[in-house]
């Protein structure tokens, strides 16, 4: 930490290329409030409030944006993988699509598997992501470490106020 109040972070693990904008900014916020705050209150109310937003549907759509990139043709992929579903999709449009094409989804609610609910984010109305992915795929693996650390458990972070968890009670 600089005396300006800047900070630099090396060798910190960072989150994957087919993270969210959500993810990457919370990630990034937590570790600032851990190191400029002395209380660990403050970085786990962002989390909590976070979760909130996403459960009420308030974070912008474009902040849930998953981009993935293609490393090899379309044909080549065995995996379902929600990028490579997005991507044929993106073929049948008309969009041209091959190696290092990058490819932009979002995850919406449904029963099926993870590959099976990715949308071209111009393909569903704002507020139709899936916040229980974002929240358990994607913000909380992304501080999980990060709390690790601290000795703080993630369901602290996400638990509202009022609640205390058994270990609370029996120690």
């Amino acid at each position: 930490i600089r005396l300006n109040g800047t900070c630099e972070l090396k060798n910190i693990y960072s989150v994957s290329s087919n993270w969210s904008t959500i993810a990457k900014t919370t990630k990034e916020d937590v570790i600032k409030l851990i190191l400029r705050e002395d209380d660990l209150s403050i970085p786990i109310n962002y989390v909590r409030q976070v979760v909130a937003n996403l459960q009420q549907r308030e974070v912008p759509q474009d902040d849930v944006i998953i981009y993935s990139q293609l490393q090899r043709d379309l044909g080549d992929y065995e995996s379902q993988l929600p990028y490579v579903d997005v991507a044929h999709r993106m073929e049948e449009l008309g969009i041209p699509v091959g190696p290092g094409s990058i490819i932009k989804y979002i995850i919406v609610p449904g029963s099926g598997r993870i590959h099976e609910r990715a949308r071209l984010p111009e393909e569903i109305s704002p507020g139709s992501y899936d916040p229980e992915y974002y929240i358990r795929n994607q913000v909380l693996p992304a501080v999980a470490n990060i709390f690790d650390v601290i000795d703080v458990k993630i369901d602290e972070a996400i638990m509202p106020q009022n609640q205390q968890t058994l270990t609370h009670f029996f120690g």
